[in-house]
């Protein structure tokens, strides 16, 4: 069988990116760019690489590499209307760095996700962006290129967090909002024995849920969450670090120095200087 292959006519160096809507099937093809695909309306079936037919619904995007084989098929009964985005590779590659050293070699190598579901926020906002970027006029063209370069990073992500928002999906009800306690700052000011206190667990039990949920322990938790909200008032307000550390329940500057430091490879006092 001979495999058409689809050379990249559509993007150049300064516009790397260029978007069409399609209502139709394809037979099984190739093309020399990277393509993301994802369902406005109506439904279809893909097939990637020669792997299972997936049936793909409003939502539903694709993530196809060069010189990969795949095919849309339409249903007799069903119209699809699909909107595909065209990236110049070597454009995606340096996203995919930018992001991630290693994230192309993920994608090329199979290790990322193809398949995914888009919410509908994030397809309004995809479509809204894509509307605007059309719309503009070649005369401001290094505009439009960074806004491009901005989009495609928003483009990747729910590739890059598909697996973290199932994960989450798995939490019990009970886990998500001890999770939600970390995130208030009185509970970060207090601790652990106030984030802890509203759950009838034993305190062991909880340790143990928490690192097989999170990987990690509840107190490199705590600091990690309490070193976020810290950062943000170091650069966004004027109070004195002595004062930000206690705020935030750490038991002395010396050892909010000393987290601070290990988390982002600077002390404090130099991220203020940075602000």
């Amino acid at each position: 069988m001979v495999i058409e292959n689809i050379e990249d006519y559509a993007t150049t160096n300064e516009i790397p990116m260029s978007f069409k809507i399609y209502s139709g099937d394809a037979g099984t093809h190739t093309h020399s760019f990277v393509e993301i695909s994802y369902i406005i309306s109506g439904s279809t079936q893909h097939r990637l690489n020669g792997g299972p037919v997936k049936n793909l619904q409003p939502g539903d995007a694709i993530l196809i590499m060069p010189s990969v084989p795949h095919e849309f098929i339409k249903s007799k009964k069903q119209e699809c209307t699909h909107r595909d985005i065209i990236i110049r590779e070597s454009f995606f590659k340096e996203v995919c760095e930018y992001i991630d050293p290693s994230l192309y070699g993920k994608f090329l190598n199979g290790e990322a996700h193809y398949y995914i579901s888009l919410s509908a926020t994030k397809l309004n906002y995809l479509e809204h962006t894509i509307n605007i970027i059309n719309q503009m006029l070649t005369t401001t063209i290094k505009q439009k290129t960074a806004i491009i370069r901005a989009f495609a990073v928003s483009l990747l992500e729910p590739f890059l967090t598909y697996d973290a928002e199932n994960h989450f999906k798995e939490f019990p009800s009970w886990f998500k909002q001890l999770l939600a306690n970390f995130n208030i700052i009185q509970f970060q000011q207090q601790g652990l024995k106030k984030i802890l206190e509203p759950f009838n667990y034993d305190k062991k039990y909880l340790c143990r849920v928490f690192k097989k949920y999170m990987g990690i322990t509840m107190t490199d938790y705590l600091n990690h969450v309490r070193l976020d909200y810290a950062m943000n008032l170091i650069q966004n307000t004027n109070k004195n670090i002595l004062t930000i550390a206690q705020e935030l329940g750490f038991s002395s500057v010396s050892y909010f120095n000393i987290v601070f430091k290990k988390r982002y490879g600077i002390t404090p006092t130099t991220a203020r200087r940075k602000k």
